[in-house]
């Protein structure tokens, strides 16, 4: 056999064991992550197998006190933690804080739509005081030299790209949510027509539900009068 046939055939052997040792650690790494699914799989059912399990044991249990003549309720509250007390009157602050008044004006709905937006706001702490503390550099090398609270900055602001996405998605809602109010409805003939157009009839929906209440007796008087 000559020279050139041994190199070729041992450059040929040294490729399929290269490719051998590439299928075995491509096999190796499929098996590991099937593995490590399955583990992740049997590890979420056992956990939902566990808060069926729990929640049956206290079903259970509260069957047998309510059995026995015992108030669930206080039995309850009283293996509650202070975190979860205090998480619980925080929680019923917040829902009084927000339920319905009852008669408003669109002041205080305006209001209130303010204060639910900005709740929901998250600034960026770490960008707000990275921003200022340039813009206090910034300042510090000129002539007049001012406090970083008297720093400010107009028309220089560019927001981010992430910010101008949540500008649009919350503009967008806000279009979707006054289409959803104001989209056109069939008028119900059955009803005495009160109003002379569409505009007219939401206008007068608004007045009603603000100040129905205190006009009942004398929307009532005004129609017996006209009957009469």
């Amino acid at each position: 056999m000559s020279p050139a046939s041994q190199a070729e055939r041992r450059a040929r052997l040294q490729s399929l064991q290269a490719r051998l040792r590439d299928s075995s650690r491509a096999n190796r790494s499929d098996v590991i992550a099937e593995q490590a699914k399955q583990r992740e799989s049997a590890q979420k059912r056992s956990t939902a197998h566990a808060h069926k399990l729990a929640k049956a044991e206290r079903l259970l249990d509260e069957r047998d006190m309510r059995e026995r003549g015992e108030d669930v309720e206080r039995h309850r509250a009283m293996h509650y933690t202070i975190e979860e007390n205090e998480a619980w009157e925080k929680k019923l602050e917040e829902k009084e804080r927000t339920r319905d008044k009852g008669m408003i004006d669109f002041q205080d709905l305006a209001e209130r739509s303010y204060q639910r937006q900005i709740q929901q706001l998250k600034p960026d702490r770490a960008a707000y005081e990275l921003q200022k503390r340039a813009e206090s550099q910034a300042a510090s090398r000129e002539l007049v030299h001012s406090t970083p609270a008297a720093v400010a900055s107009y028309g220089t602001h560019a927001p981010d790209e992430d910010a101008v996405d949540r500008l649009v998605t919350h503009l967008n809602h806000e279009h979707d949510q006054i289409q959803r109010r104001s989209r056109r409805r069939e008028d119900d003939l059955d009803v005495e027509g009160t109003y002379i157009n569409q505009r007219n009839k939401r206008f007068n929906r608004k007045i009603q539900r603000y100040f129905g209440e205190h006009t009942k007796e004398l929307r009532e008087n005004l129609e017996r009068g006209t009957a009469l």
